[in-house]
């Protein structure tokens, strides 16, 4: 037996040679301390200096060589966490972000920090420390890729010591700097650490005992300013060196330093913070608000600011405080972004080293990052000026913004960032005033830009916080550009996105307006006043956004009574909506007309129904031809509030249908109402071979755009139609477009997989007005779509009609459609178009059937289609609002913004639909499980807080018995899942997303610019050719030199402005033109709230910009096809001979390309 067993001990041994003998090796020559006292002192006797191998940046921003044991060091500490359980390809093979890498990092444990330090980078090498620890503190890194920081605070109690948890994601850390030789390592954030203070036990568990402001009060006089660059000094090498490895590991880029040189002195004196503030009081808000957003948003400190003093004071004695205010954006995105403001060293591109995980050299040319790189430029007071004086340019180009901006403040629980102006719809009351400077926008967020929610298990701890840190703006108000702004109302959209209107005192007139005058003025609120969150929503109404109409007298305005069923209970058929003359809403269609083409207006269908706002007027109106003169009739059900405003405004105008898709809710009503899994994955099949289709045809592009609404605001459905016949689309070779259009259809997978959002053919999402002639009988509607440049459609025969939220089996309802009226019936109904009109007969409004529905704007869906129409309907939920939260005094705006900060905490709309989704989708019976039925009232209770003030309580919600279903699991919050046998999990895993974008690291950011750099948009000038060709005699191929110089001050002026909304008003700081294009954000997975909100802004800053833009190509009467053409070439050249063109270049292309062939289209017609 003994011999048997020497074989077996003798490999035994082997393994244990080969595996063990290598890693001590690596382990002792690997450590940095044995290479510092070994390596170092006699390196430069083997290195030769002209092997340029990993870069490194010294203190003075120049670059020297590392010798090729860098890149065996990195490999070696890579090693030895591969040794420990981490495989970094595992997740770059599947293509997923930083989130992914994380969540199965390596930890370390609790380690001693010498300091803790929040610094201010003063360019490469050099920082200064505001704040640092007094206390002990620790540091460790979780299994989830959490840094933990604790500080012990220095008033602790020694037998139950407290300490404040500071907790950074590596998701957060954008860059880490390490110095050599130096224990010290700097954490560069995307936002600031997470807060709490806690008692930490001996078993290493915590009790959470609030979420404080501040670490301490030193900290508290700088906290607003910094915060997203932290300095761990370690007490040795090799513990530093641990944490490098582990961070590089994670995939968070890492920048070393040879040293970094400490500057005396804050940056933040109390001193020269007084000096600012009482300088911008001293100035009109415009400028003033972009002073304070330099020094809130850490672009400048408070020396640098008061550096600039003379040269800003030059630019208001020259210019209006309007301009001022433009040269001053402009100066920031000089400061911030090489895409505007590129200056090459006069002794060539620098380079700088950025270590990756396989210790690849990624960036040769760093020319156009250095501002990633470098930690911020700080510039000298020289520089600052010469940038200032460089921004006036912008003056010198033309506007291409709308006249209302809006400024905006987001309050975080430590900082303030200040955005703005931004294009936004205004609302009644700015308008009344005229004087929008003085109005902010207040947003409160969490750090990392989500609103603001209570987990839980923390809710009094979240609660009290809350109150602590927005509540006590909302109380107090806020001093901004030396003025004090308060409290003024919300708008209900507002209100679901943590948004509020604040106001500084002004004089309108000979009176002085502040936030109560304005509020008084605003109309008699008796019938609420005992009601504050009713209360507070009928102010919110006339703060909503809408679009401004005409003045209307006392005598065109007409009270009707609402039509209403006998009862008991009565039902109100015409719940928000009345009736409007013909020659009122000719006037209301031209009115929306201003400002519009002869080509734009052509292509218009004018509106029969819309949405208004007149004082306490709200609802829709229908246009009735029976009504003569200029008469709007108004019912009991829309008259909200008494108010003198006699102006309607109009909040939508509904000139074209709305395409109609599913949704998760509704797919599974349908499926637990028998709607066949085979239909709905046929049409899901069929969104996916559109998508594929449409690679082969312009013509198949154009409708897929059109379908899913995607690159509206820049008409790229209309360029590629009319493009169709000028040139095949496998003739083009433009890199950009397909790019573009790649990323549109990599967005459309995307929803279609986390959202089910299937197209659903020739069926419409239609707003609902009522039959005021009481021809419809029960149970039918009448529709008619009319779009643009076609024949009015009939809907007729049976139909499904819906309307979201759906979460009852009787949300959905079939009825029928009447088709086209002859001309003696219904005169009043018959001309309505691109709106469902119900009937007014019954004992219940089929609006209140659906999901609790009425008529003052709702949007119902209507499908056609036959295999998606039950063969069973089910009676319609009973959706009873609950008895209103009530005071026994008149409400004040105390009591209003108690409501709003409970508000904050307590929506749990999405939350109760979320669990009822997940709760159908495991039970047998689906949505008429017992839990789901009680979930439908918790949402309509939910839906109804914003009004009644009653909220749904956590306990209330019923849980569920099972694991999350994998279509409602995102792999990046590592949620347990279960694949589900349900059409929502087959839907689901049909779908190969495509995933975009991905870690928005310095690395990836840098590889996205120089992949786009070869986006083209006519490399080989074939569609330039097939243009000029379109008229005769050909287009010249050089357009005269004098209209391109008229032309050519537009580009600048429009790069300007991509470049300040793609700092501004999207997600990361580097979106790609596609993306600014096409109107989405690339990625993979779900798509958070948040991001939605900022995506929809972004969109909302390139319509405007570009609508502006193409109303300045067109030109005057039957210059379209001049200056298009012009404008094009003009993009073209650039595009293709600079070596670094501008940015927006191709986008500015395309709408001049949209300019030309829709103007080549008019002079065809005529």
């Amino acid at each position: 037996m003994a011999a048997r067993a020497r074989p077996a001990q003798l490999e035994l041994f082997k393994f244990s040679l080969y595996v063990f003998f290598p890693i001590a090796i690596m382990l002792h020559y690997g450590d940095p301390d044995w290479y510092d006292r070994h390596v170092g002192p006699i390196r430069d006797h083997f290195i030769k200096a002209d092997k340029p191998q990993f870069l490194r940046c010294d203190k003075a921003g120049n670059l020297v060589r590392v010798h090729h044991f860098t890149r065996f060091w990195i490999a070696i500490r890579s090693l030895e966490h591969r040794h420990s359980g981490w495989d970094s390809s595992s997740s770059s093979k599947k293509g997923k972000g930083h989130e992914d890498i994380r969540s199965h990092a390596p930890t370390i444990p609790q380690t001693r920090l010498k300091r803790l330090e929040l610094v201010r980078w003063c360019g490469p090498g050099a920082v200064s420390v505001e704040w640092f620890s007094r206390g002990a503190a620790t540091c460790a890194i979780d299994r989830d890729g959490m840094v933990e920081i604790l500080v012990q605070e220095s008033d602790e109690d020694d037998n139950r010591p407290t300490y404040i948890s500071l907790t950074i994601p590596f998701s957060a850390v954008s860059r880490v700097s390490s110095v050599s030789a130096n224990p010290a390592v700097f954490l560069d954030l995307d936002h600031p650490f997470f807060m709490r203070r806690v008692i930490v036990h001996h078993d290493g568990t915590q009790k959470l005992l609030e979420r404080p402001l501040y670490i301490d009060v030193l900290h508290n006089e700088v906290a607003k300013f910094v915060g997203r660059s932290v300095c761990l000094e370690f007490p040795s090498i090799s513990e530093q060196s641990n944490f490098v490895n582990l961070t590089t590991t994670a995939g968070c880029p890492i920048v070393l330093l040879d040293a970094v040189t400490t500057l005396s002195g804050s940056r933040y004196a109390p001193a020269d913070l007084k000096t600012l503030r009482e300088w911008t009081s001293t100035l009109d808000v415009p400028p003033a608000f972009q002073l304070d957003g330099l020094l809130y948003n850490g672009i400048l400190d408070a020396p640098q600011l008061l550096s600039i003093r003379p040269a800003v004071t030059d630019l208001l004695e020259n210019y209006s405080s309007s301009q001022v205010e433009k040269i001053l954006v402009a100066f920031v995105t000089r400061l911030l972004d090489p895409r505007v403001n590129r200056t090459a060293s006069p002794e060539g591109p620098d380079d700088a080293l950025v270590v990756g995980l396989d210790g690849e050299i990624i960036i040769k040319d760093l020319e156009g990052a250095l501002g990633e790189l470098d930690h911020g430029h700080h510039f000298s007071e020289g520089e600052l000026v010469e940038k200032l004086e460089a921004a006036q340019e912008v003056l010198s180009f033309v506007n291409l913004q709308p006249e209302h901006e809006a400024r905006t403040i987001t309050v975080t629980p430590s900082r303030f960032i200040f955005s703005g102006p931004n294009v936004e719809d205004s609302n009644a009351v700015i308008r009344q005033y005229g004087q929008p400077e003085y109005f902010l926008r207040l947003v409160f967020r969490d750090e990392h830009g989500d609103s603001v929610r209570a987990r839980p298990r923390e809710d009094a701890q979240t609660e009290k916080f809350v109150d602590r840190r927005f509540g006590y703006f909302l109380r107090y108000g806020m001093e901004v550009c030396g003025r004090d702004f308060e409290f003024l109302a919300y708008s209900s959209t507002a209100l679901k996105y943590q948004t509020v209107f604040f106001v500084a005192p002004f004089v309108h007139g000979e009176d002085l307006v502040t936030a109560e005058t304005i509020r008084q003025a605003l109309g008699d609120f008796t019938k609420v006043i005992n009601i504050p969150a009713k209360w507070m929503a009928r102010m919110a109404q006339l703060f909503g956004s809408t679009r401004p109409s005409i003045t209307l007298t006392a005598d065109e305005i007409v009270e009707i009574p609402d039509i209403e069923s006998a009862g008991p209970p009565v039902s109100c058929h015409t719940d928000g909506v009345g009736l409007i003359s013909p020659l009122l809403a000719d006037d209301i269609n031209e009115k929306l007309s201003e400002g519009l083409t002869p080509a734009q207006i052509a292509k218009r269908v004018p509106g029969t129904c819309f949405q208004i706002r007149l004082g306490g007027i709200k609802g829709m109106v229908s246009v009735d031809p029976s009504l003569e003169g200029r008469v709007l009739q108004a019912r009991p059900s829309m008259i909200k509030f008494l108010s003198e405003s006699r102006t309607l405004d109009i909040a939508g105008s509904f000139e074209r249908p709305l395409r109609a898709y599913l949704n998760r809710p509704l797919i599974k009503i349908l499926e637990d109402l028998k709607v066949s899994h085979q239909t709905l994955l046929d049409l899901q099949k069929q969104m996916l071979q559109d998508i594929a289709g449409c690679k082969h045809s312009w013509f198949l592009t154009s409708l897929f755009l059109d379908d899913f609404g995607l690159a509206q605001s820049a008409r790229l459905s209309s360029t590629l139609s009319l493009l169709s016949p000028v040139l095949p689309r496998a003739d083009l070779n433009s890199p950009f477009l397909e790019e573009a259009l790649s990323l549109a259809a990599s967005h459309t997978k995307r929803e279609l997989k986390w959202k089910s959002r299937i197209h659903v053919p020739e069926s419409w999402n239609l707003v609902g007005v009522a039959d005021p002639s009481g021809y419809l009988s029960e149970g039918e509607i009448f529709a008619c779509i009319h779009e643009p440049g076609k024949p009015p459609e009939y809907l007729e025969g049976l139909v499904a009609i819906s309307r979201s939220p759906t979460m009852a089996e009787g949300d959905v309802q079939v009825v029928r459609a009447v088709g086209e009226l002859p001309e003696e019936f219904a005169p009043r109904i018959r001309g309505l178009v691109n709106c469902v009109v119900f009937s007014t007969q019954g004992k219940r409004s089929l609006p209140s059937c659906l999901a609790g529905g009425d008529l003052d704007g709702d949007l119902y869906l209507v499908i056609t289609n036959p295999d998606l129409i039950p063969k069973k309907c089910y009676p319609a939920a009973s959706y009873d609002a609950p008895d209103p939260r009530t005071v026994n005094y008149p409400c004040t705006i105390a009591d209003g913004i108690n409501f709003f900060l409970e508000y904050m905490l307590n929506d749990r709309t999405g939350q109760v639909a979320t669990r009822h989704l997940h709760i159908a989708e495991l039970e047998f019976d689906g949505v008429f499980h017992r839990d789901c039925r009680k979930l439908v009232q918790l949402h309509s209770d939910a839906v109804d807080y914003a009004k009644t003030g009653v909220p749904v309580p956590f306990q209330a919600i019923p849980r569920a018995n099972g694991g999350y279903p994998d279509f409602m699991s995102d792999p990046k919050l590592g949620k347990r899942s279960i694949e589900t046998d349900g059409i929502l999990g087959k839907l689901f895993r049909a779908v190969d997303e495509c995933i975009e974008g991905g870690p928005r690291s310095l690395l990836s950011v840098h590889k996205r610019r120089q992949k786009q750099a070869n986006k083209t948009l006519d490399p080989k000038r074939k569609l330039s050719t097939a243009l000029a060709s379109l008229v005769d005699p050909p287009l010249p191929q050089v357009p005269p030199q004098a209209l391109v110089s008229q032309l050519s001050h537009l580009l600048p002026a429009f790069s300007e402005e991509m470049v300040r909304i793609a700092r501004h008003a999207t997600v990361t700081d580097e979106p790609t033109e596609a993306e600014l294009l096409i109107g989405v954000q690339a990625g993979s997975g779900k798509e958070q709230r948040s991001v939605k909100n900022v995506v929809h802004r972004m969109t909302e800053q390139t319509s405007a910009l570009f609508s502006s833009l193409r109303k300045e190509l067109q030109g005057g009467q039957g210059q379209s096809v001049r200056r298009g053409w012009a404008a094009w070439c003009l993009a073209v050249e650039e595009d293709a001979t600079s070596r670094d063109p501008r940015f927006g270049v191709r986008t500015f292309g395309l709408i001049a390309l949209n300019v030309l062939l829709e103007g080549l289209e008019i002079e065809e017609k005529h």
